[in-house]
C-alpha cells in the first residue's frame, strides 16, 4: 500500500502517526526536501522511533515543503535503493503510492524506481502534472519536489488535506478495529458468513490490501469496513447500487 505525505512546516507530524504509518507499512522510511536548492535525502529501514527522530531534526532545519514516505513493498528488493523518495536525474524529488501497471520493475527493481529512471529522463513541468495523474492511472499518487521549494501531486484528489499536510491514504490514523465476533457484526464475521480475506484493491477507496470478500461482488479494505459501510451486509447492498 504504501502511504506517501506532503508535510509543510507549521504542520509537524506527530510519533503516532510516524506508528500507525510504520505498522502497516514496515518496509522502510524516507524523507527528502530541498534547502537552497540542494536536494535533502534520508532514509532509515528498521525503527520508526528512530526515524521519527530523524523527521524531527529536518523538519526543524528547513521550512521548505518535505516528502515523508513509508513503504510496503510490491516489486523490487526490500532495501534502501527501493526506498523512497528518490532523487531523479532531471533533478526533482518524488514519492509515489500505488502500483504502476506501465513499470512492473524487476527481481531487484520496484516499479517506483523504474517510473523515476523515466521520468527523471524528460523536462519536469509542473503544468503537466494533471496529464501525468491521468498517465499512472487511479489508484497512483506521486509527491514531486522542485529545486525552487515548489511542490505538485499527481492524482492530488486521490488523497486529503487535513492542517497543512497532504496524505496519499489513512494509514497515518489509528484505526479502531471492531470485534468480528462482536454482536455488531451480526453474522458479517468471517466464521460466520463465509467472508474470507484477499489482497486486491478496495471497491471503495481503491487502496490496494487486505480485503473482506463475500466471493460475489463486494471487496472493501479494513479500514472501510471498520468505517461502518459494511458493504457485505445484504440491507446495505439494497441501499446502494454499483455498476458492475
Amino acid at each position: 500500500m504504501c502511504i506517501a505525505i506532503l508535510n509543510k512546516t507549521g504542520a509537524e507530524l506527530t510519533s503516532e502517526q510516524f506508528k500507525n504509518s510504520w505498522k502497516t507499512n514496515p518496509h522502510g522510511g524516507g524523507i527528502g526536501y530541498f534547502e537552497n536548492g540542494k536536494p535533502v535525502i534520508v532514509k532509515e529501514m528498521k525503527d520508526y522511533k528512530k526515524f521519527y527522530n530523524i523527521y524531527k531534526e529536518h523538519r526543524a532545519k528547513t521550512k521548505n515543503p518535505m516528502i515523508v514516505h513509508f513503504r510496503v513493498g510490491t516489486s523490487g528488493l526490500l532495501d534502501e535503493e527501493n526506498c523512497h523518495p528518490f532523487l531523479c536525474r532531471n533533478g526533482i524529488i518524488l514519492a509515489h503510492n500505488g502500483i504502476l501497471s506501465g513499470f512492473t520493475g524487476t527481481e531487484k527493481k520496484s516499479d517506483t524506481r523504474e517510473f523515476c529512471e523515466f521520468f527523471g529522463s524528460i523536462p519536469y513541468l509542473k503544468e503537466q502534472v494533471h496529464n501525468w495523474g491521468q498517465v499512472i492511472g487511479y489508484g497512483n499518487k506521486v509527491i514531486v519536489l522542485s529545486p525552487d521549494g515548489d511542490f505538485s501531486i499527481m492524482n492530488e484528489y486521490e488523497g486529503s488535506w487535513e492542517k497543512s499536510s497532504w496524505y496519499s491514504n489513512n494509514s497515518h490514523k489509528t484505526q479502531k478495529f471492531i470485534d468480528p465476533f462482536s454482536d455488531i457484526l451480526k453474522g458479517f464475521s468471517k466464521k460466520k458468513s463465509g467472508t474470507k480475506s484477499i489482497m486486491d484493491y478496495c471497491d471503495f477507496c481503491g487502496e490496494y490490501e487486505q480485503l473482506y470478500t463475500d466471493g460475489d461482488k463486494f471487496e472493501v479494505c479494513t479500514h472501510c469496513f471498520t468505517e461502518g459501510l459494511n458493504p457485505l451486509k445484504p440491507e446495505y447492498r439494497e441501499k446502494v447500487a454499483f455498476d458492475y
